[in-house]
């Protein structure tokens, strides 16, 4: 038996080595946590990847890290996995994620940043690590002896840029107010739209709306006008090295995303070109402005992608080229006989029609 389960039963949950943690390592029941630290080990990055700067050996050690997380939660989830007849199991790596944010621009040689000499001595630490995460999930999916077996990996990573430092600057000049990001927040409820804080991979703005704001500004008959205005003046904006747009897109939330909590919501998502670094952008009217990156973004030279992955052991059917994220849930839980009432997508259907079984 496994020292983790030994005179355990039924349902286990634990919060161990993930993503940004924010509170102490727990489990369900609590005696699995001692376990995990006793038998396996403690996150060796104890629940952060994040930090502003790094020294080679303070890199290496990093990636290293990484690497031990993996290897740990792998043998954990073996012994786990074999020590009981689950209906259902499932274990997440956060690492892949944590290492994208930090390293992409070791991986990445076109990245302004990138490490040149680091990387001939020590290699592509991302490549690394997800050669190190296909061995685990391999090893846990011949541990399961599973019927069905489920990856999903995403959302996906790929260079940090942004122009969010000046995304309200542009703003304020849009409507005639001008100053420091932190002048212009001080301002907000006198001004018809304003930023919000958001990733990195896009800017957000809420608009100053009459009955929706304590102090609205603009008149809700003027909501799809200025909505209008704002697409139309922020698609000016282009980068100062290529004069190109740095909007690739602008998606607006009541209309795409309509629900009863729209309203909460930003009003306009400002979707920035991924292609390359932006270092200056040039609004009409304003002129030019340096992106100045925030801390946040110098401790992150990787960041989200749309891109997703879905793999199963099963085959199904679909309707679409890309299978709906909506729909995995719902799939994943028809697998093991459960339905969940109000979901956005139904299960996808198997395929026992496929080339493999009309060949048999």
């Amino acid at each position: 038996s496994s020292p983790l389960t030994q005179g355990l039963d039924g349902v286990q949950v634990m919060n161990w080595m993930i993503h940004d943690r924010t509170s102490e390592p727990r489990s369900w029941p609590e005696a699995i946590l001692g376990s995990l630290h006793e038998n396996y080990m403690l996150d060796p990055i104890d629940g952060n990847s994040e930090a502003e700067s790094r020294t080679e050996q303070e890199w290496v050690a990093f990636h290293h890290g990484l690497l031990e997380r993996i290897d740990a939660k792998c043998r954990a989830m073996v012994d786990l996995v074999r020590s009981n007849r689950w209906d259902l199991f499932a274990a997440s790596f956060c690492d892949a994620h944590d290492i994208g944010h930090q390293s992409w621009h070791w991986h990445d040689t076109d990245a302004p940043e990138h490490p040149r000499q680091w990387r001939e001595r020590y290699g592509d630490p991302v490549l690394e690590l997800y050669r190190k995460l296909d061995t685990a999930v391999g090893a846990i999916v011949n541990a399961a002896g599973a019927n069905e077996v489920f990856l999903v990996a995403g959302i996906g990573m790929g260079r940090q840029t942004t122009c969010n430092p000046v995304f309200d600057q542009i703003l304020g000049h849009l409507s005639g107010h001008s100053g420091t990001r932190s002048e212009l927040r001080k301002l907000r409820h006198t001004r018809p739209w304003f930023d919000v804080p958001h990733n990195m991979n896009s800017g957000a703005l809420r608009i100053n709306l009459k009955g929706r704001e304590r102090n609205g500004v603009v008149q809700p008959n003027d909501y799809d006008s200025t909505c209008d205005f704002l697409i139309e003046s922020l698609n000016g904006v282009t980068d100062t090295a290529t004069g190109l747009p740095v909007v690739a897109d602008v998606a607006r939330v009541r209309r795409d995303f309509p629900g009863p909590f729209t309203d909460q919501l930003p009003d306009l998502m400002v979707i920035w070109q991924r292609e390359h670094r932006v270092s200056a952008v040039n609004v009409p009217g304003m002129g030019t402005l340096d992106v100045v990156p925030e801390v946040l973004v110098e401790s992150r030279s990787g960041d989200h992608t749309p891109n997703a992955l879905f793999v199963s052991s099963a085959h199904y059917e679909s309707e679409q080229p890309v299978i709906a994220t909506e729909a995995i849930a719902p799939t994943i839980g028809r697998s093991i006989g459960i339905s969940i009432p109000g979901a956005e997508k139904s299960p996808l259907k198997p395929a026992w029609h496929d080339s493999i079984h009309k060949s048999n």
